[in-house]
């Protein structure tokens, strides 16, 4: 089972948006230019198919769902030296017909152990469902505008906090709304690598993230929270792992811990729903309301259920992270993975988006890294002695390309 911690003591390229490119030229020795969506001619590709998707109550269709894609030196054939850009930006996706390309994000890469990338899957539909990853096209090495806007997250997200960053430093929002969070009595080693995935921020009860109030994270009558934690204690106080508004406050939302127990606040409406949990261990909680009812889910289950007519997310109160709106019930363990929806997720939404976190080699199946169907020539040095019917290309080749099937 691929473990989505980062390895320790090695030198790592965070978001995706703040690395500088570092990549040399090439040439493609092509009869034509390359379209957007023409990923025949690329020199690497790697088949990814997402077996897991069998969720227990059956597999339905799920419409533009950010997955995670992880790679390694584990999957057969890969290397990072097959990159044109040593930070990644030649690394493209496309659908099974590899003539749609999709946008993709990257959270985390690392040239020496795992790099994660979300990707988002216009239909996810069965466990045959599959995508391919491309690389190795040095006139491509370059951020699509998709990989940094927030396109991937652009189905209902008003808020995506990875938790990538270290030290003392914002806590950026992937979705297209730009809800940064700013930290709060940070003391700059709250940044871990034993994430749910990758990196995660470990609060020892006095920090918190504090997201600016805005329109964006009012949901109104829809609303799907959804973040994972550990908690270092379950002693007998009340930590609150992210809320909006206070507990009295009938246009709140939120989850929190009382002892041993997790439950998800809407409206306020709490301590109907309590869900044990125990110390240590790593958890998935997504909170639903649809207008009628608010549900908790653990770890892609849905744990309990209660009846709440006509409540609405709607107050002035700031989004925070690891406490209530003043500081106060602060968080004590590990939490990572926050992220807010103004739209009811589904059942298998919310068991998809665990899994593929939880056990990514159990839920995605990656294929062995396969030469593009076409040669390639890394004609770095130029080209010499060039005349109207000849040219020395002074290169190497960087891919034989596949046989011919006709």
């Amino acid at each position: 089972m691929r473990m989505l911690a980062r390895r320790p003591d090695r030198p790592v390229l965070a978001r995706s948006g703040r690395i500088a490119l570092l990549c040399g030229l090439g040439l493609m020795i092509l009869a034509g230019v390359a379209g957007a969506a023409d990923f025949v001619k690329w020199a690497k590709e790697c088949k990814i198919t997402f077996r897991g998707y069998a969720p227990p109550s059956g597999a339905t269709s799920l419409t533009n769902i950010p997955m995670l894609v992880v790679l390694d030196t584990g999957i057969t054939n890969f290397n990072y030296n097959q990159f044109a850009s040593p930070a990644g930006y030649d690394l493209r996706f496309s659908d099974s017909t590899r003539t749609n390309e999709l946008a993709y994000e990257i959270d985390r890469w690392d040239r020496f152990g795992d790099s994660y990338v979300w990707v988002r899957v216009p239909l996810l539909a069965d466990s045959n469902t599959h995508i391919y990853a491309h690389w190795g096209k040095a006139d491509r090495a370059y951020l699509e505008p998709y990989s940094t806007n927030g396109t991937v997250w652009s189905a209902g997200y008003q808020g995506v906090w990875h938790l990538e960053e270290n030290g003392v430093i914002n806590r950026e929002d992937s979705s297209p709304n730009g809800n940064t969070g700013g930290t709060e009595d940070y003391e700059g080693n709250e940044g871990t690598d034993q994430g749910a995935v990758g990196n995660a921020d470990y609060l020892d009860g006095d920090e918190q993230i504090r997201v600016t109030n805005n329109v964006t994270l009012n949901t109104g009558s829809n609303l799907t929270l959804e973040a994972w934690f550990k908690p270092n204690t379950v002693a007998p106080t009340y930590q609150v792992i992210a809320f909006k508004g206070t507990w009295i406050l009938s246009g709140d939302a939120g989850f929190h811990m009382n002892n041993a127990n997790v439950e998800f606040v809407f409206g306020g409406d709490w301590g109907s729903d309590w869900v044990p949990v125990s110390a240590g261990t790593w958890y998935h909680a997504a909170g639903v309301y649809d207008g009628s009812y608010k549900r908790i889910y653990l770890n892609g289950t849905d744990k309990a259920s209660t009846y709440l007519s006509g409540k609405t997310l709607n107050n002035s109160y700031d989004f925070v992270i690891g406490a209530e709106h003043d500081g106060v019930t602060a968080f004590q363990g590990t939490i990572d993975e926050v992220r807010v929806s103004d739209v009811v997720r589904s059942s298998n939404w919310v068991w998809a988006c665990w899994l593929n976190m939880a056990s990514n080699d159990v839920f995605n199946s990656y294929g062995a890294a396969v030469n593009g169907p076409w040669s390639f020539v890394n004609n770095a040095s130029g080209a010499t002695n060039v005349t109207l019917n000849s040219a020395y290309l002074n290169g190497n080749l960087v891919s034989t390309g596949q046989p011919s099937k006709s």
